[in-house]
């Protein structure tokens, strides 16, 4: 073994080392996330990581997701009952140009003959009204709300456009992204048989003398590359799924697996 083996090694030493330290600060900043989406204290006994999670075949219908999205997302609802009072204000200031109809009704009494001091007979009279009142100038100030509210309710229509546009844009992104999380889960999947299986000759050879400790290593290096491609390819898996269910407002996992 020449110096520059050995040099190399404590290089691998060190950046070993370096990432073991990294993966550790991640793992403590995890965990404070963890804190602070719980909205408290972690519970007192250790968590229990796991990596057995249920990924299943997406056998979703991106077009019958959108359309089921633009029927029930709540943000779209949002803007349609928006849209709805802004039609109502919008006829509320059209009808300012209609005339005004009053109708007034009264009654009057009075003494027929005071002479004799006789109240008992009484003059009634009824009197009926009713008057039409037409503003023809108030100085554009109809015609100011209704430009006002008509705005307002194309401003409501352009919302919801464009809120449905963004929905369908985020449902198609998010399921193209979960059909390639499927496709490198089932790929990370087979390089894991692989990898194992490779590991399994590495350490019979190595037992027999065929092969280096530093070809064991390497094969566990590549076992545990692919045990980790593994486990991100199934939480982008979940994350692709999140976010389509997000952008439908549908509950897209299936009974009993695990969240």
């Amino acid at each position: 073994m020449t110096k520059s083996d050995i040099l190399q090694a404590r290089l691998s030493l060190n950046r070993g080392e370096v990432a073991a330290l990294e993966a550790r600060q991640v793992a403590q900043e995890a965990l404070l996330a963890l804190r602070t989406l719980l909205g408290g204290e972690l519970p007192d006994a250790p968590l229990a990581l796991t990596s057995d999670f249920d990924v299943f075949n997406p056998a979703f219908n991106v077009d019958n997701l959108v359309a089921r999205a633009l029927e029930i997302h709540p943000s779209l609802r949002e803007v349609e009952a928006q849209e709805a009072a802004d039609a109502a204000s919008l006829w509320i200031a059209r009808s300012a140009y209609l005339p005004g109809l009053q109708f007034q009704y009264s009654l009057s009494r009075s003494v027929v003959d005071t002479s004799g001091f006789n109240f008992s007979e009484f003059d009634d009279r009824n009197f009926y009204a009713l008057s039409l009142n037409w503003q023809l100038f108030d100085g554009f100030d109809r015609h100011n709300q209704i430009s006002q509210a008509n705005a307002a309710l194309e401003s409501a229509r352009a919302e919801e456009r464009r809120r449905a546009l963004s929905l369908e844009e985020t449902i198609r992104a998010a399921h193209s992204r979960l059909m390639t999380a499927h496709a490198a889960h089932r790929a990370n999947l087979a390089s894991v048989e692989l990898a194992e299986e490779d590991l399994k000759l590495g350490e019979g050879r190595y037992r027999t003398g065929a092969g280096s400790f530093v070809d064991l290593l390497d094969a566990r290096v590549r076992a545990a590359q692919a045990e980790t491609d593994l486990i991100a390819s199934t939480y982008d898996f979940f994350l692709a799924l999140v976010q389509l269910e997000l952008g439908t407002g549908l509950a897209l996992f299936p009974e009993g697996t695990a969240q």
